[in-house]
């Protein structure tokens, strides 16, 4: 009996020790996990202020944004395949970019805005638009 007791104890320290090893490896997980989304994160942020200092090269984006000091701004990827797609359908816009993947940045504020397309390998604004009371 005293055997058995032994043996029921070494195997509940056993298996309490696998348990914590589990719950450690599987927090290892978990902390690798928040810290690959975290760089995720903090590399959207990194491209966004690229995207952003490149838009601003352009007098009228700075300008727009000194005077409207509420804007509000959207990045959106623009792939080939979507730039060859909003080319059909607004060919002032979109027409006779090249074909790799860009970025549209809409500058907001009330009923004004501009529209500007980055070029973030080549660090260049492409083309931009001021828009009135309209959504494109």
């Amino acid at each position: 009996m005293k055997q058995y007791i032994i043996f029921m104890l070494a195997l509940i320290v056993l298996i309490s020790g696998c348990v914590e090893e589990k719950a450690e490896k599987e927090q290892a997980e978990l902390n690798e996990s928040e810290m690959e989304e975290k760089q995720e994160q903090q590399q959207i942020q990194i491209k966004d202020e690229e995207i952003l200092k490149i838009a601003k090269q352009k007098d009228e984006v700075r300008k727009f944004i000194t005077e409207n000091h509420d804007y509000d701004y959207e990045i959106t990827i623009l792939t080939p395949e979507n730039i060859t797609q909003l080319a059909g359908k607004y060919p002032v816009m979109y027409g006779g970019l090249p074909s790799r993947t860009l970025y549209r940045v809409d500058y907001k504020s009330g009923n004004y805005g501009i529209v500007v397309i980055v070029d973030v390998e080549n660090k260049k604004v492409l083309k931009y638009f001021r828009t009135t009371g309209i959504n494109i």
